[in-house]
């Protein structure tokens, strides 16, 4: 059976070269996906949600983003992924994402909960099309 790190590093390679079902493929089957916030991505996801509503999404970009990760923390049954990416969202505005953070637990060679964390605002106007006005 795979390591902590192993299956950390696999789902990093996946998600490094753009297999997106690759990566998102070695979910538990009961896996919960988190996305920080309060955007409309935001909330958790069950392995079946991400395929049906969260990789479709990826469809609508210009550009998928290209992760190019940094670190890989392991401790325990536990893995901490540090990232930047760069897309363009659905909107045609670049999407550039400088500092993502996957929190990763393991169990049996898969992942089974993770929550990730990025710049939100990044996420409300390339990807959803929102505006904020200066206050």
């Amino acid at each position: 059976m795979a390591t902590t790190r192993e299956t950390a590093q696999q789902f990093i390679d996946h998600l490094a070269a753009m297999r997106f079902l690759d990566a998102f493929g070695m979910l538990a089957e009961n896996a919960r996906y988190c996305i920080i916030g309060k955007t409309p991505l935001s909330r958790a996801y069950t392995k079946a949600e991400l395929f049906s509503i969260l990789l479709p999404g990826l469809s609508g970009m210009k550009q998928p983003p290209t992760l190019t990760f940094s670190d890989l923390i392991v401790d325990g049954n536990r893995a901490v992924a540090l990232a930047s990416g760069q897309g363009i969202g659905p909107t045609g505005l670049t999407y550039d994402q400088p500092h993502y953070a996957m929190v990763m637990r393991i169990e049996n060679g898969a992942i089974v909960d993770m929550v990730e964390f990025m710049d939100t605002v990044e996420v409300e106007t390339k990807l959803c099309g929102r505006e904020f006005k200066p206050a």
